[in-house]
């Protein structure tokens, strides 16, 4: 793979992963003003359930970032990864090559 490709590829992953991370934090936003406006709306006693409800949401995902921050560290895990990887690109290959011999032969028989 030449350089320029390269770059191009990281620049491409890049731009996707800034979209991603500016549509995260405008639904962030979004979900914080309807979170305040409900929160105004009602009475003590929903809003604490609430925070109750959003705190340990926030513990669970820790958590489960934890554990992921641990599995990553095993290299049975990381084989499994590269494996589910190599599985997934030869799924998604096969399938494409189907649909690609599917879409010729229904084009041949229009001719």
């Amino acid at each position: 793979m030449s350089s320029r490709c390269y770059h191009s590829r990281m620049t491409d992953v890049r731009t996707a992963w800034d979209e991603a991370g500016e549509a995260l934090s405008g639904l962030a936003l979004r979900l914080k003003l309807h979170y305040e406006q409900q929160r105004e709306e009602t009475g003590a006693e929903t809003e604490a359930a609430v925070e109750s409800a959003v705190a340990k949401l926030g513990a669970a995902l820790q958590d489960a970032f934890d554990a992921l921050g641990e599995a990553s560290k095993d290299d049975a895990v990381k084989t499994d990864v590269v494996r589910v990887g190599q599985t997934l690109t030869d799924a998604l290959s096969v399938t494409f090559a189907e649909v690609s011999d599917d879409v010729r032969k229904a084009f041949d028989r229009t001719k």
